[in-house]
């Protein structure tokens, strides 16, 4: 430890050092000293170092690497799941989720590489018991598969490569999450997990914007939370999520507490939406509530009328002056001459979709392909955007061109399996199950209508919605406390 009164002689390899033998002392003393946990530590610990010495060139990093790359190894082998639920509560915070200066060399997937790892081990070694494949799962991966066959005819095979490599990582990041908390305490747990920590994301935005100062970004871009590196778009479809889990425990919660929690919760989540000045995210929340009704409309009482109108008004109040002065442009969604040029944008990508689809119907393009097209002036009819490369902000729309008929019919057997796996979670005898069945239709179908504004694919929200939609197929009849 430091000596008192100074930090001068404190060695902060040796410091390190002495918190991590003693539990690597431990481990290797207790049942996980086996075969199999040399098997899966020795290489992992290699791969780390050597992988800090290429990442960051600095000899004193790479000493440092070894005590904590220890450490994270033996945290993901005795509690893998633990370090998956960090690595999840980092999602609505995105920008804590990186390091300075290496955010394109270290990402959040590639921290869950080690708790997939020892998944994989897991299951060889029947240290975990694995879930039958669904039909979601095979859809899914399916999917998948013919995203990456795709890239033999792709224009731009470097570009399909790589989108297939951030959509392969995805679909692992559900298939672990589906693995590791299909149990119903653990599905509590990462329920819970998703909800608090998209609630300090919430505060911290709220803080920021208050206070006129941006944690992340300059004042000038109010389009964007504090906490969160994403766009307003996307940040908005991720509160779906945490927003209907919230409602969903309040309307099964039994105690007071718990149930006023839990709509602070969804409340503080949902203030946030205007200050994103996200208007199709505002749009479809809107649409959504209605669609709430109708989902909860056997359990609704005058006090949920009440809050509800409560809100509004008040919520009304509060929103800024700018979210308003865009919302008013949506009426020229219909003018030939548009003067908001985000929406002149959203109208030309539909027309360039259009014009790559006559041309390649049946295979699209290939994978992360659209935006070299957009550029190109065979299907660019503006001239000014010629040698431009945009995302459409349209899911659909990126899927029919990049992998065409084909593509769009394995899109829509994940959506379809997707839906009838959230309905059967209706009825189910378990009151908790059944509102959380509730919450996540509601949530796939506020993100359904989101991918007609926003490309969504490689969005973590979309794919950790599909785990636990995977999920809730795995969760008895039998009520549990939630």
């Amino acid at each position: 430890m430091p000596p008192e009164g100074g930090t001068a002689n404190f060695d902060p390899v040796c410091f390190l050092l002495e918190i991590t033998l003693p539990a690597l002392t431990n481990a290797m003393n207790s049942r996980l000293s086996s075969l199999s946990l040399a098997a899966f530590l020795i290489p992992a610990v290699t791969i780390l170092v050597i992988g800090t010495g290429f990442f960051l060139r600095d000899k004193a990093v790479l000493v440092l690497g070894i005590p904590i790359g220890i450490s994270l190894v033996l945290l993901s082998w005795q509690a893998p799941r633990v370090l998956a639920l960090v690595i999840v509560s980092l999602i609505p915070l995105g920008n804590f989720a990186g390091l300075s200066e290496t955010m394109g060399k270290l990402t959040l997937f590639k921290l869950f590489f080690l708790p997939f790892s020892v998944l994989i081990i897991g299951f060889a070694l029947r240290r975990f018991e694995p879930i039958p494949f669904r039909l979601l799962d095979k859809w899914i991966f399916s999917w998948v598969a013919v995203n990456i066959f795709f890239i033999i005819s792709s224009a731009d095979k470097g570009e399909a490569i790589g989108f297939c490599r951030r959509l392969a990582s995805l679909s692992l990041f559900y298939f672990t999450l589906t693995r590791f908390f299909y149990r119903t305490d653990r599905f509590h747990l990462l329920i819970q997990t998703v909800i608090v920590s998209t609630f300090v994301s919430v505060i911290i935005g709220i803080i920021a914007y208050l206070s006129g100062n941006d944690l992340f970004f300059s004042r000038e871009n109010l389009r964007f939370t504090g906490a969160s590196g994403t766009g307003p778009g996307v940040y908005t479809a991720s509160l779906f999520l945490p927003i209907w889990l919230s409602v969903s425990l309040a309307m099964s919660a039994k105690k007071f507490l718990k149930k006023t929690a839990c709509y602070f919760f969804a409340i503080a989540m949902i203030s946030v939406i205007p200050l994103t000045l996200s208007r199709s995210g505002a749009l479809v929340f809107i649409m959504m509530i209605p669609t709430a009704f109708i989902v909860w409309h056997k359990k609704l009482r005058p006090f949920h009328y009440g809050v509800l109108l409560a809100g509004l008004l008040i919520g009304t109040m509060f929103i800024p002056q700018s979210f308003w002065d865009r919302a008013s442009k949506l009426g020229q969604i219909t003018d030939v001459n548009v003067s908001d040029y985000s929406l002149w944008r959203r109208m030309n990508y539909l027309e360039v979709g259009w014009n790559i689809l006559k041309d390649h119907p049946l295979s699209g393009v290939g994978a992360g392909n659209f935006p070299k097209f957009h550029a190109d002036g065979k299907y660019q009819p503006e001239i000014s955007l010629i040698g431009t490369e945009r995302l459409p902000h349209n899911m659909y729309m990126q899927v029919m061109t990049e992998t065409g008929i084909v593509g769009s019919v394995f899109l829509a057997g994940v959506i379809i399996s997707a839906l009838v796996t959230a309905l059967n979670g209706l009825r189910r005898r378990d009151e908790v199950t059944d509102a959380v069945a509730r919450g996540l239709f509601l949530t796939l179908i506020g993100i359904l209508l989101m991918g007609m504004f926003s490309h969504t694919l490689l969005a973590k929200y979309f794919w950790l919605m599909l785990a636990f939609i995977r999920i809730l197929a795995e969760q008895s009849s039998q009520p549990h406390p939630l």
